[in-house]
């Protein structure tokens, strides 16, 4: 769906200020006591199946569902997208909601403009949990949490090729983007400081999750 003129100007306009944005003072204290755990890895490494295995040990754990104007898809989790036109009232609405700082975050996509982001309300527990691209993890980290931490998710390539190969069985553009993606973050980690590394071993799912519980809220590292 095409934008208006003027709608698109705002979004171009909310797009250049996306690495500067904060919020109001309100949104502020609402989460300034509350902990985001970003968890970055590549394509099909498990990330939503270990958040899902977290949020299920232990209720200090939540994951954050975003508002976006991208087309729903048949691979989206129930609960964790929002999912809205993008039309001039829809995306008008969300702009609204930016310029007076109502959000926690929003970012507009580089290539197919759909806006995506956050609010209070998304961010229910103590620690909340987000899948992300590595290319958003430096403008969240000055997010105004109590704590902020970067957990890269990885496997070993024999477990890797299997989960990626059930996902995308054949060649497509799809695969090909996202291998891409996980390329980015990879190199993204292994250049990053203060990562918490977590290995999602095969058939130990929660192993993996409470590892990642135990160094998250406590501290502890393990051989995870």
């Amino acid at each position: 769906k095409m934008l208006s003129g003027e709608v698109q100007d705002r979004l171009n306009r909310a797009r250049e200020r996306e690495t500067i944005y904060q919020p109001r003072d309100i949104v502020i204290d609402e989460i300034s006591h509350k902990s985001l755990v970003m968890i970055v890895g590549p394509v099909a490494v498990g990330k939503s199946y270990i958040m899902n295995r977290i949020a299920q040990l232990d209720p200090d754990f939540m994951r954050s569902p975003v508002f976006t104007t991208r087309d729903a898809r048949p691979d989206d989790e129930p609960g964790m997208f929002r999912v809205q036109p993008h039309d001039d009232q829809s995306v008008s609405a969300l702009l609204d909601q930016i310029e007076k700082g109502s959000v926690v975050q929003y970012a507009v996509h580089p290539t197919t403009d759909r806006l995506y982001g956050t609010l209070p309300a998304d961010y229910p527990a103590a620690f909340n949990m987000l899948p992300v691209l590595s290319s958003v993890v430096d403008s969240l980290h000055k997010l105004p949490f109590k704590h902020t931490y970067v957990v890269g998710l990885v496997t070993t390539p024999d477990a890797w090729k299997k989960w990626l190969n059930e996902r995308y069985p054949t060649p497509s553009d799809e695969r090909t983007k996202r291998l891409k993606e996980a390329e980015q973050s990879l190199d993204w980690l292994l250049n990053a400081h203060d990562v918490v590394w977590a290995l999602n071993v095969a058939d130990k799912p929660d192993v993996t999750a409470q590892a990642i519980i135990d160094v998250v809220k406590h501290g502890k590292t393990s051989d995870t």
